[in-house]
């Protein structure tokens, strides 16, 4: 029983330090981007690419996070709702809502993990809006 639960924390642990790896590859690239740019007109246009990147990736992340919480939210209030009228489920209805509890804890503790991985990716993107900017500055 120790091992199966010590096996589920090293690929808990993975799957963020596979995210800081990405990131960190990421942030090389963006290094790299810069450093091939020998114009300043270069460096701004590169730069511009780089912020509409950064925008985007933190949104669809953002967005994804918070359209995940408020679906479990609704779920939550129509099964509140069930229960107030004092509908009665039928065998196989009661199975169904048992795999919907099932998935939504598996949700939630997805959703748990997405959110870490996105403060991880936040930190980076902080990082990278940094360099940009500063690269940005120089250019003017």
């Amino acid at each position: 029983m120790k091992e199966k639960i010590k096996k589920k924390g090293v690929l808990y642990y993975m799957s963020y330090v596979w995210a800081v790896i990405l990131n960190l590859f990421i942030l090389f690239i963006i290094l790299a981007i810069f450093d091939e740019a020998y114009s300043s007109f270069e460096t701004i246009v590169f730069s511009l690419l780089i912020l509409i990147y950064l925008t985007l990736s933190q949104f669809i992340t953002s967005y994804s996070i918070v359209k995940t919480r408020e679906i479990i939210e609704w779920h939550t209030r129509f099964q509140s709702i069930k229960t107030l009228l004092g509908e009665k489920l039928s065998m196989e209805e009661m199975v169904e809502k048992e795999w919907e509890e099932e998935d939504i804890s598996k949700t939630k503790n997805n959703l748990s993990k997405a959110q870490i991985k996105l403060l991880i990716g936040s930190i980076f993107n902080f990082i990278i809006f940094v360099i940009v900017l500063f690269n940005l500055l120089g250019a003017l």
